[in-house]
């Protein structure tokens, strides 16, 4: 759970949330993962989630994200590209495993600012981050443009996005 309570943080992180141009996806995102991180991320997303893990080729689905898979494709073993959904209470959060160096997951815009969801997805990315020992970035979906807007590392949260 992220530490720092600080009503300003949050407050200046929904309005960079607010600012952005699209309002469609919001992007969680990390960069340089390792096959140990992966296996790290997995195995808390089988055990925490109830995961719907697609084959993009195939359309066949299980219930959990399967790792070997996942290698054979990053591995150009398997033209198979898959993808896993699962909710975060009531978020709905995609999973995309296109390259075995970054994560890329997508939350709907209007779903992160409801009720108490910014702070679910908070706590959320902190675990992540936690897990990989990496930072997390929530950034704008913006097709191939990078725009950060937050770091989180652990517990500490870092605005870093450009104040439109």
């Amino acid at each position: 759970m992220i530490n720092n309570n600080n009503i300003e943080i949050r407050k200046a992180i929904k309005e960079a949330i607010y600012k952005m141009d699209n309002k469609v996806f919001i992007n969680i995102c990390a960069y340089n993962l390792s096959t140990i991180d992966w296996r790290n991320l997995i195995e808390f997303f089988n055990h925490t989630y109830k995961i719907n893990f697609k084959e993009y080729i195939t359309y066949k689905t299980t219930n959990f994200i399967e790792y070997d898979k996942l290698l054979d494709f990053w591995n150009n073993k398997t033209d198979n590209g898959y993808m896993a959904s699962f909710k975060l209470n009531n978020i709905s959060i995609n999973c995309y495993f296109n390259s075995m160096k970054n994560l890329e997951l997508d939350i709907f815009y209007n779903e992160i600012l409801k009720n108490n969801n910014l702070e679910l997805i908070l706590n959320f990315i902190s675990t992540i981050s936690t897990i990989i020992n990496k930072p997390v970035y929530i950034e704008e979906e913006n097709y191939n443009i990078e725009n950060k807007l937050v770091e989180f590392y652990k517990d500490k949260i870092l605005l870093i996005g450009n104040n439109k």
